[in-house]
C-alpha cells in the first residue's frame, strides 16, 4: 500500500522550494573549473587532481605525461613506455609510490626494458634512498662453474615460446658484477627500497621487494598550481600555448583567479558560489531530514518502515503481534526473562539451536525457556515462523507457547514445562541403569505413539492452516508429568492451504534419518505432508528400539537396512527380541507399532497412510493390519548407500 497523499505532496513541496531557490549561478560555473573540480577515482585513490589527469578529467586538468588509467581498481601510469602501478600519493610533498606492472607477478617479462626514470626532468628519486637491483637475462655460466658457484642470487626464465630456461641472476648495484663474465644477453637495473636491499636472499623476496615499489617525486609547474589553488582556481595545462593555466569559476586565468585580466573579481565569485553551495545544502538537508523524521513515524497495513536491520526485525515482530491480535503469545522483556529463570541458572540441555532454561512464572507455574543463539543478524523469519505456528494450535499433543523475547539482540521462547523431558532422553535409555526413572513400558510406548499421531492428524487436519512440521523426531517430542507427548519446536514448519497437496521448499528440512527422501531427492515425489509420516514412521521404529537391535544380530550392520531386517522376521514370524514384552498385550502393541511405521516409511509419498489412518490403525485391530509392501528400494544394499549417501550430499550444499 502507497504513502497518503500528504506525504507525497510534502515531500514533493520541499524539493520544489529547494530546486526553485537555487540561484543561477550554479548553472554559469566555468565547465572547464567544474570538470577540473572532479577527482580522478579508483579502488582506494580518490584524492588525485593536477597534475594528473585521466578518466573522467580531460587532459586540459593534467600536465602531458601524467595521464592515469585504471583497471581493476588498481592505478597505472605510463612512463617512458612503462607502466607503474600508483600504490600511494602525497600531494603535500609530491610524492607517488609506483611499482614496475610487468615485475609485479613475474621476475621474467616479455619484454625487457631498463627503468630510465633517471634522465627524466618531470620525475625523479633518490638514488641514496633507492638503490638499484640488477637483473640479468639469458646468461650462460662459464667453465669451470666451479669457479662461479652461484655467486649471486639466480632465477630462471623460459627462453623464448620453448619451454627450455635459461639462468637469470639478480644483486644490489653495491655489489660488483659483471654480466659479460656470465654472458648474459640483457641486464636491466630497478630501484628498491634500501631496507629490503639486505634482505634478498630468494626470488620470493626479491619479488615482495619489487612489490613495495619506491618513492618517485613530481614536477609540474607546482609553485604556480599552489598560487592558482590559494585563489579558489583549479590548475590545468594550455596545450595550444604549452603553458600552466588557472581555471577559475567564472573564466581561465594565466596564473591565478583575478590576475592578469580585467575579468571579474574572483573574489565576488567565490562568494556567489558558496551562497549557492550553502543555499543548496541547507535545502538538501531539509529534504533529508523530512524524509528521514517522517519515514521514521509513517506505517502502514501491518508494518513500520524502518532503516536499521534490528529496527526492522523488531518491526516484524510487531506487525506480527497487531497480525494476531489476542491471540499472540505475550511478549516479554529480557529482563523479565532473566527474572523468570533466575539469570538463566537452571539449565535443561542445549542443541545446535541454543539453550534451554527452566524458569518459574510469576504465578509459580513452571516453563522451560529456550533462548536462541546467533541472535546478532539471526533469521527474523525462522523465530517468527515458530511463534506464528505455535500460537495457530491449540491441541493437547502439541506444546504451548506461553510467550517469547525479541528485545536487546536476545531471542527466546517460553515453553510450558515438561518435567519428563524429550523422548530421546528414555528411548535411547530405555531400560539402562543410568535412568531407571525413564524405563518405559511397552503401553507407555504405545501410548506416546499414540498421542504422537493425535498431534500430527491436528497439525495436518485441524488447523485452520496446514501446519507441516519437517523435523518430528524423538528430540522434539516431550513428555509431561503423566508422559504425555507433545510436539514442539516448530522452527522448520511451513504453513499452507489444506488443498495444497505439494509444498515448494528452499533446501532440504529436517534431520538425517528421519528426513523423507522426496526432502533431499525430489525424484522421490512432491514434498507433503506425507513428509511429516515418514519422520514419524521412523520415530516409532526408533521408540520400539529396533533400529539399534539389528547391530546386535547381524555383523553386517553396514550392508543391512534395518526395515529389511524387520520384514524379514515379519514373513517368517520369527522373533524380534524385543526388550521389556511380559505378555500378550505388550507382543500386540509393539507388533501394532512395527506395523505402522512400516507402513510409513514407504519411498513412495502416495504409498503412505495419513496421520488418520495412522491413528485408526494403531486403535484399530492388530488382526486387520496388513504387512505392507516391501518397496524395490529395500532389496539393495547398494541403492540404499546411494540414498544416504545423496542425502548428505545435499545437506551440505
Amino acid at each position: 500500500m502507497n504513502p497518503n497523499p500528504t506525504f507525497s505532496s510534502l515531500v514533493l513541496l520541499i524539493t520544489s522550494f529547494t530546486l526553485i531557490r537555487l540561484p543561477n549561478s550554479l548553472c554559469q560555473l566555468d565547465p572547464q573549473f567544474l570538470n577540473c573540480s572532479q577527482p580522478f577515482r579508483c579502488g582506494d585513490l580518490d584524492f588525485y587532481y593536477y597534475p594528473f589527469w585521466g578518466g573522467g578529467r580531460p587532459s586540459y586538468c593534467g600536465y602531458p605525461g601524467f595521464e592515469l588509467s585504471c583497471l581493476n581498481n588498481v592505478t597505472f601510469l605510463v612512463f617512458e613506455s612503462l607502466r607503474y602501478r600508483v600504490l600511494e600519493a602525497n600531494y603535500v610533498s609530491t610524492v607517488l609510490i609506483v611499482a614496475r606492472d610487468d615485475l609485479w607477478d613475474n621476475l621474467c617479462p616479455k619484454i625487457i626494458r631498463n627503468t630510465t626514470i633517471a634522465n627524466s626532468t618531470i620525475f625523479y628519486y633518490d638514488g641514496s634512498r633507492y638503490p638499484k637491483v640488477i637483473l640479468s637475462y639469458g646468461c650462460t655460466i662459464p667453465d669451470p662453474p666451479e669457479r662461479y658457484s652461484r655467486p649471486f642470487n639466480q632465477f630462471d626464465c623460459e627462453q623464448g615460446n620453448s619451454s627450455t630456461t635459461t639462468p637469470c641472476f639478480y644483486s644490489i648495484d653495491k655489489i660488483e658484477f659483471d654480466p659479460t663474465a656470465f654472458r648474459c644477453n640483457r641486464s636491466i637495473s630497478v630501484p628498491i627500497d634500501k631496507s629490503r636491499a639486505d634482505h634478498l636472499g630468494n626470488s620470493k623476496a626479491l619479488q615482495e621487494a619489487l612489490r613495495q615499489g619506491f618513492y618517485l617525486e613530481w614536477n609540474a609547474d607546482n609553485s604556480l598550481c599552489r598560487e592558482c589553488h590559494r585563489s579558489g582556481g583549479q590548475c590545468g595545462y594550455n596545450s595550444t600555448t604549452n603553458s600552466f593555466v588557472c581555471f577559475c569559476s567564472d573564466r581561465p586565468y594565466d596564473v591565478a583567479c583575478d590576475k592578469g585580466s580585467t575579468g571579474p573579481s574572483s573574489s565576488r565569485a567565490r562568494r556567489k558560489l558558496a551562497l549557492a553551495t550553502s543555499l543548496g545544502m541547507i535545502g538538501l538537508i531539509f529534504v533529508v531530514a523530512g524524509v528521514y523524521f517522517l519515514l521514521k513515524r509513517y506505517s502502514w497495513g501491518e508494518g513500520i518502515i524502518c532503516w536499521k536491520s534490528d529496527e526492522e526485525s523488531n518491526c516484524k515482530i510487531e506487525a506480527f503481534i497487531r497480525s494476531y491480535g489476542s491471540l499472540a503469545p505475550r511478549p516479554y522483556s529480557f529482563t523479565e526473562i532473566k527474572k523468570m529463570t533466575g539469570s538463566l541458572a537452571h539449565i535443561l540441555g542445549e542443541g545446535g539451536y541454543g539453550s534451554v532454561y527452566k524458569g518459574t512464572l510469576p504465578d509459580g507455574r513452571l516453563v522451560a525457556v529456550k533462548v536462541l543463539k546467533d541472535n546478532k543478524g539471526g533469521n527474523v523469519e525462522e523465530f517468527i515462523n515458530e511463534v506464528a505456528s505455535i500460537s495457530r494450535t491449540s491441541h493437547v499433543n502439541v506444546v504451548t507457547l506461553l510467550g517469547f523475547c525479541y528485545k536487546a539482540n536476545t531471542r527466546a521462547l517460553v515453553y510450558e514445562f515438561m518435567c519428563n523431558g524429550s523422548l530421546d532422553k528414555c528411548i535411547h535409555k530405555n531400560g539402562s541403569k543410568e535412568d531407571p526413572d525413564c524405563r518405559l513400558e511397552w503401553s507407555v510406548l504405545y501410548q506416546i505413539s499414540l498421542g504422537t499421531a493425535r498431534g500430527l492428524e491436528y497439525l495436518h487436519q485441524g488447523c485452520n492452516t496446514r501446519i507441516v512440521h519437517f523435523d518430528i523426531k524423538p528430540q522434539n517430542i516431550l513428555l509431561d508429568k503423566d508422559f504425555c507427548p507433545k510436539i514442539s519446536d516448530f522452527g522448520l514448519a511451513k504453513l499452507c492451504k489444506k488443498k495444497e497437496s505439494v509444498l515448494s521448499t528452499m533446501g532440504a528440512r529436517g534431520t538425517v534419518g528421519y528426513m523423507a527422501p522426496e526432502v533431499f531427492l525430489r525424484g522421490f515425489g512432491g514434498i507433503s505432508h506425507k513428509s511429516d509420516v515418514y519422520s514419524y514412521g521412523m520415530m516409532i521404529l526408533d521408540m520400539v528400539g529396533l533400529k539399534g537391535r539389528i547391530q546386535v544380530d547381524t555383523d553386517k550392520s553396514s550392508e543391512t537396512y534395518f526395515p529389511n531386517w524387520i520384514y524379514e522376521r515379519l514373513e517368517l514370524e520369527k522373533d524380534l527380541g524385543l526388550e521389556g514384552v511380559m505378555n500378550a498385550e505388550d507382543e500386540e502393541d509393539a507388533r501394532k507399532m512395527i506395523m505402522v511405521g512400516l507402513w510409513c516409511i514407504q519411498t513412495k509419498p502416495s504409498d503412505r497412510p495419513s496421520m488418520s489412518r495412522v491413528v485408526e490403525m494403531l486403535e484399530g485391530n492388530i488382526k486387520s493390519l496388513q504387512i505392507p509392501p516391501k518397496h524395490y528400494l529395500l532389496d539393495s544394499p547398494a541403492a540404499i548407500r546411494s540414498l544416504e549417501e545423496s542425502s548428505f550430499e545435499t545437506l551440505s550444499l
